[in-house]
């Protein structure tokens, strides 16, 4: 039996090579931890595991059963899971297996993990924040190498329906702004790919690309390219922004406000980036550690939230 999965450029994650590993299912992350306070929360995982490899989900038979659930993987065939927290979660019971769905001891077929060779990186981390205030905004890097070669890398956000890039005049050079029309839902206008119109104190959302090098371009796109439910691809919008590069480093604010605010000064320089309102200035520090950019947010002179 195959399962029904969806590739991962589906999701909100970084592309390498047009290759995103599907959701049916990745292997387990590692999950470095939080810090949270009353300013803000930041997680930060590490994906390099799930990145290269994929776990096997139910199948009805052994043999060539396994290979039907993935083609890309028949070559290099699946194995064992060995991974030391698995081992132990299962070990000296018959749970020392894989299935999302039922119980999994009384009557379910026994499923042991295994993993199959997907796309081997060097390493990949993801860190998202949110920080509190007068004015609260997210923040995400995330750090990227496959190997010694240069890569088209994409950071992709996937918009839900009828959110589209704003036709906004005053935007920060390397951002974009979304906003929501709810008449492209009746309508089915989204594919049509026009800005949306904003009237004066509609919500938005500015998405800024920080430290934008290496010919790095952010778009709010329609992709054509979605799952075929039996009445063919489905059209899909998104934020893409893509740069060919060894190593990718990304730095992505994501800054709510109304049409009709002002819109803070953004600067990136030398690992920094200052946010000035009217009424305050953030300096947001990305300081990099064996590979991994972590996040220190400054107000007042003083930490009011930082990764791990």
């Amino acid at each position: 039996m195959s399962p029904k999965t969806y590739t991962g450029k589906y999701h909100n994650e970084v592309i390498i090579d047009g290759k995103a590993e599907p959701d049916g299912p990745p292997a387990k992350g590692k999950y470095i931890g939080a810090n949270i306070s009353d300013n803000g929360a930041f997680g930060t995982v590490d994906q390099t595991y799930c990145y290269t490899w994929q776990w096997c989900t139910q199948v009805q038979t052994w043999g060539s059963g396994f290979s039907k659930i993935d083609s890309t993987v028949a070559k290099t065939g699946w194995e064992l899971e060995t991974d030391p927290e698995i081992m132990a979660i299962f070990r000296g019971t018959t749970h020392y297996k894989m299935r999302p769905w039922w119980p999994t001891y009384d009557f379910a077929n026994f499923i042991p993990t295994l993993r199959a060779l997907w796309n081997p990186v060097e390493y990949v981390f993801r860190t998202t924040g949110l920080v509190r205030g007068n004015h609260p905004y997210g923040i995400i890097t995330d750090d990227l190498k496959k190997d010694k070669e240069k890569h088209t890398y994409q950071w992709t956000a996937m918009l839900g329906k009828g959110v589209f890039r704003a036709n906004y005049k005053n935007a920060p050079n390397g951002s974009a702004v979304l906003a929501y029309e709810e008449a492209r839902l009746k309508e089915k206008q989204e594919l049509a790919g026009t800005p949306i119109e904003v009237k004066q104190g509609d919500p938005l959302l500015l998405v800024v690309s920080l430290d934008p090098s290496n010919g790095e371009n952010i778009n709010v796109e329609i992709a054509k390219d979605g799952p075929d439910e039996g009445k063919g691809p489905i059209s899909y919008n998104r934020i893409n922004i893509e740069k060919k590069v060894v190593k990718a480093n990304y730095k992505v604010l994501l800054i709510p406000f109304h049409n009709g605010d002002k819109l803070p000064d953004i600067s990136y320089k030398n690992g920094k980036a200052y946010v000035t309102w009217t009424d305050q200035t953030v300096v947001i520090n990305f300081p990099i550690t064996a590979n991994r950019t972590s996040i220190e947010v400054n107000r007042d002179g003083k930490v009011i939230a930082k990764s791990k």
